[in-house]
């Protein structure tokens, strides 16, 4: 065989090994939904200039994450370039509950979860296609519905609440610590509840996420807004 076509051929091999070896590279997996008004605010638009269906919390993503400091792999196989075809079957589910909440289209939205959290869980056959990833998320979403969990503990939209209270209301229900993130704002010196992060090991069971990632960067001195729409 030529030398020179078997180097080639080498260092196709290792770089094709170390290639592979990203989509395994994470802990645990994070399930994340966002209140819609919250993501308006954090892009200073007002409710009107944004995309929202159903007056609920929307999926954000389902990211494969690093143990501390939460660092995850990202882009891992451009190999499978999204197709929206292969969602037909949920899409009209997907465009009301995982839907682009800032004015742009919204193939655009799931095509960057897809190529940047999506492709690095191609190890895991639940989560290995697009249909079983998309279609996942909405199986979650109506799992843990997070809309629901709070107000049942009496926290509503349109009030502000300690951050004792609000991951209290969320803990008791999933009987986990999930991962709660605010949006703050620097000019009103206020913080908005942004994100809630379920966290999931590598067989989609849940688990606390103390322990794996910051619990929260709220300030945990400051009320918690949660706007209204």
């Amino acid at each position: 065989m030529d030398f020179c076509y078997t180097g080639k051929l080498f260092i196709l091999l290792v770089a094709f090994a170390e290639f592979s070896n990203a989509d395994s590279d994470y802990d645990i997996i994070l399930f994340n939904q966002q209140w819609p008004k919250t993501t308006c605010l954090q892009n200073g638009k007002k409710s009107n200039q944004c995309n929202i269906r159903n007056y609920a919390w929307s999926i954000h993503g389902i990211w494969p994450t690093k143990n501390f400091p939460g660092k995850y792999p990202e882009d891992c196989d451009n190999y499978q370039p999204f197709n929206v075809k292969n969602l037909w079957s949920i899409k009209r589910e997907l465009v009301d509950k995982w839907y682009n909440i800032l004015p742009d289209k919204v193939e655009n939205f799931w095509r960057w979860e897809w190529k940047k959290h999506g492709t690095c869980l191609s190890d895991l056959p639940a989560l290995n296609t697009q249909y079983k990833y998309f279609h996942q998320g909405l199986q979650w979403s109506k799992n843990y519905v997070i809309g629901n969990i709070l107000s049942s503990s009496g926290i509503i939209t349109g009030k502000s609440y300690s951050y004792k209270e609000i991951q209290t209301a969320l803990k008791d229900s999933l009987n986990v610590t999930p991962q709660i993130y605010c949006y703050q704002d620097r000019f009103s010196k206020k913080q908005f509840l942004h994100e809630v992060r379920i966290c999931m090991d590598r067989s989609l069971q849940l688990i606390d996420c103390y322990g794996h990632v910051s619990e929260t960067n709220c300030n945990r001195k400051l009320n918690v807004e949660y706007p209204s729409l």
